[in-house]
């Protein structure tokens, strides 16, 4: 039977320990890069058209 790797992580003043940073592949990075690249498109977008709609409401 093999050590839960969650009790090993342990400290011995019980706080857990870093594990190390995940190695992504590069079609892993290229969607993130993706989504970055979107949500710097989507801000705009939907700043003006919340804007545009505080314009239009009724009085």
């Amino acid at each position: 039977m093999t050590p839960d790797p969650m009790m090993t992580a342990r400290r011995p003043d019980g706080s857990l320990a870093p594990l190390p940073r995940a190695k992504l592949g590069r079609f892993a990075l290229s969607l993130l890069y993706l989504l970055r690249v979107y949500v710097l498109i989507a801000i705009p977008i939907v700043a003006y058209a919340f804007i545009r709609a505080l314009h239009q409401a009724p009085h």
